[in-house]
């Protein structure tokens, strides 16, 4: 029988210390920090402790370091002064694969981009 224990396994403890700031604005209540209604306290959501990582990643990495750790997820401004979509994004990742092959995109952006993963279920 295959050990099904999982290998390689790490932790991240990422402490995230603000005052006198928003750290998590709520875009459905006038972007008024995110409380915790029993303790007063802000929240900050999983979704805006990715975006600081990758934002940190993205910009401390010099060109020789980013390469294999890129960041799919980004604001890109394209020349007409508009965020490029998603779409946009898989064109350009499209052409730097060098394919149009569905299996070798993936594996072009698996390969490339530090914040992308394929979960099957």
């Amino acid at each position: 029988m295959k050990n099904t224990t999982i290998e390689n396994r790490s932790e991240l403890l990422f402490l995230y210390d603000v005052k006198y700031a928003n750290p998590n604005g709520d875009p459905m209540d006038v972007n008024r920090p995110r409380m915790d209604e029993d303790s007063m306290k802000c929240l900050v959501t999983d979704v805006r402790l990715k975006r600081t990582i990758r934002d940190y990643i993205d910009t401390s990495l010099n060109d020789e370091q980013k390469k294999g750790n890129e960041i799919f997820i980004k604001e890109i401004i394209k020349e007409d002064g508009n965020t490029a979509s998603v779409k946009d994004r898989i064109r350009t990742v499209s052409k730097d694969a060098n394919t149009k092959n569905l299996e070798g995109i993936k594996k072009f952006i698996l390969d490339n981009f530090i914040d992308t993963s394929i979960v099957t279920i």
